[in-house]
């Protein structure tokens, strides 16, 4: 099994971006800014979406062996 590292900092900024999302949304609708800055957040969403360079880590479990004391 292989742990995708770039698929999970997606989805964590994703998620962040979102939670940012619903804030601005909540708090500051009359806001002149707030329009703003949603379309700022849709651009950089955009953008981490769309970025698919994907680093791959192999799993791997290691054994040691020990050798018996010579002497």
């Amino acid at each position: 099994m292989s742990i995708n590292i770039s698929k999970q900092k997606r989805d964590e900024l994703t998620t962040k971006i979102e939670a940012i999302r619903s804030f601005i949304l909540k708090g500051s609708q009359d806001d002149e800014n707030s329009e703003s800055f949603l379309t700022f957040l849709g651009q950089l969403e955009k953008e981490v979406k769309g970025k698919k360079y994907d680093l791959v880590l192999p799993t791997r479990k290691d054994t040691v062996l020990t050798l018996p004391d010579g002497g």
